[in-house]
């Protein structure tokens, strides 16, 4: 007997959804009865629309589900080491050896959403090893951005995708893709605390202008995010933003009260005591400056993480 089916039926009726919302448009009711009772498994297709309808990612699934938790979650821990140290030392070999362990389970497994990673393991390690461009993994980069250009709307599992990619993209698939992710954003899957939000999405889009110093993408980027209405957990967009809106409006009118600004907020930040938002906001604050204030004295009490 299958033990996805019954996996599904438990968490439906945790989320108290009925049965024909999840299979309306996939199969009979006679059939999903029979695959909630473990007699029948679906394809990976159906499997992935109805992840979507319960807004829950694969990975968290096949922790959910698998037959061997404890080494789903060792695996998963091996994974986000991997990836975590591969970005600290642009070091391509991590990035390869994510993408084997991906791919053993998919093999494994036969999840979309690792055959999926495992084609951008192999993008991150192209990325890095040819010093931030994709050459020899171009193929497996556009097959990802195919998906989701191809898919109307976008639910955890594609926002989590574009998350992923937004740092390797040219300032063109940028300039693509984020407004496609405004139109097609599925809202509830906001809700999702593991997933980025609007802002987070925004703010990983903006450093792809700032590391390509594009200028006129950065103001593209900076009039979209001004008309889009954020209602974030966290507090970190609005800095940004605001940060962001400063740096431009110096640039533009070189107004030095604009500069004051940033050093106000850096100093409310530094003083509310947010670990997680000071040094990242603060490092962007520098690579801005830098940037668009080369003109304008340093900024004051500035503190980095590097």
């Amino acid at each position: 007997m299958g033990y996805i089916g019954p996996t599904i039926r438990d968490i439906r009726t945790n989320k108290g959804l009925s049965a024909k919302y999840m299979y309306n448009d996939i199969m009979s009711r006679v059939n999903y009865s029979r695959f909630e009772s473990g007699k029948i498994d679906t394809s990976a297709e159906n499997l992935m629309e109805m992840l979507k309808r319960i807004n829950l990612m694969m990975f968290e699934f096949a922790n959910l589900s698998g037959r061997d938790t404890a080494a789903a979650v060792a695996e998963t821990d091996r994974m986000t080491q991997l990836v975590a140290e591969g970005h600290a030392t642009k070091n391509p070999e991590n990035f390869r050896e994510a993408s084997r362990i991906v791919y053993k389970s998919w093999q494994e497994e036969g999840y979309v959403a690792d055959h999926d990673m495992y084609l951008t393991m192999k993008v991150y390690a192209d990325f890095y090893a040819h010093h931030g461009q994709v050459i020899d993994a171009m193929p497996e980069l556009r097959d990802l951005l195919n998906y989701l250009d191809k898919t109307e709307t976008w639910y955890s599992y594609e926002q989590m995708m574009l998350y992923n990619l937004l740092p390797i993209l040219s300032v063109d698939e940028l300039l693509i893709l984020l407004p496609l992710y405004l139109q097609r954003i599925n809202k509830v899957s906001q809700m999702d605390a593991n997933m980025a939000t609007i802002g987070e999405i925004f703010v990983q889009a903006f450093q792809v202008a700032i590391n390509h110093r594009d200028y006129g993408v950065f103001k593209k980027l900076l009039g979209m995010f001004n008309e889009t209405h954020i209602q974030e957990r966290y507090m970190a967009p609005h800095f940004y933003r605001r940060l962001y809106n400063d740096y431009a409006n110096y640039y533009d009118k070189k107004d030095n009260a604009c500069l004051s600004e940033v050093e106000s907020m850096l100093a409310t930040v530094r003083k509310l005591d947010f670990p997680s938002y000071y040094p990242q906001l603060a490092n962007t604050a520098l690579s801005l400056h830098v940037w668009l204030a080369d003109d304008a004295p340093s900024l004051k009490d500035v503190e980095t993480n590097g």
